[in-house]
């Protein structure tokens, strides 16, 4: 297992040929894993169509569940899970390098950038989130996908300010120190991946529509929604 000692002695060494403003950042970083109860940095909801919270206490599924399901068969359709992070799959990368106009995957040899969709006169591409997280509750664990803006939430500083200066085991290490959350999961693209964090309001107004619609509070994540969705 990773040392917090360990990650400040390195970021220590780094720091000396970095700029002041990519030493606070570094240091930032290095804070957020010295907590073992760090909270999620959780900001409003900004979705366009926000989840009705009676709609996710129905699509609430353990990890058991959602595993049993086929995300090809689920496009676009969404669920809440409670479970805690274990880190990442340490055998994808945690970030990609991205177009300055249109955010898509971008080839770049160094010198020249070239964007899949063929943006023209691309600047230095941006490295992006794309965290293969793994989930874990009491019923198992699994990977799902989460894309910059949820990531940077997640790990607490931008990809471009960590590329390159940060290994996949750290960013682990950080996810690790979390607190247990619930996570609106979405199927798209074949796969499972984390749409939003609900923040203290809408997790207060989800435990309203759960007692609201007759379930238990406190009732074990062996069981989840005995609620099946039309897709499932």
């Amino acid at each position: 297992m990773l040392h917090c000692s360990e990650i400040l002695v390195e970021i220590s060494m780094q720091s000396r040929f970095a700029s002041k403003a990519k030493k606070s950042q570094m240091l930032l970083f290095y804070v957020r894993l010295t907590d073992p109860h760090k909270p999620i940095d959780l900001l409003p909801c900004q979705l366009q169509n926000p989840v009705n919270p009676a709609d996710l206490v129905k699509s609430w599924r353990t990890i058991k569940q959602l595993k049993s399901l086929n995300p090809h068969g689920l496009q676009n359709t969404t669920f809440l899970c409670k479970a805690s992070l274990k880190g990442r799959d340490c055998t994808k990368g945690w970030f990609y390098r991205s177009c300055f106009h249109c955010k898509r995957s971008i080839s770049w040899d160094g010198i020249n950038s070239f964007c899949i969709e063929g943006c023209p006169s691309n600047p230095p591409p941006v490295p992006q989130y794309k965290l293969n997280a793994v989930m874990e509750d009491t019923t198992g664990t699994m990977d799902v996908m989460t894309f910059d803006g949820l990531a940077w939430k997640l790990v607490g500083a931008a990809a471009e300010e960590l590329a390159g200066e940060v290994t996949g085991k750290k960013i682990s290490a950080v996810l690790r120190s979390r607190q247990s959350h619930s996570f609106v999961i979405d199927a798209a693209n074949g796969c499972f991946v984390v749409k939003h964090i609900p923040n203290e309001d809408e997790l207060q107004l989800i435990g309203s529509a759960d007692v609201a619609a007759g379930g238990d509070p406190l009732l074990s994540e062996e069981e989840g929604s005995s609620v099946s969705c039309k897709n499932c």
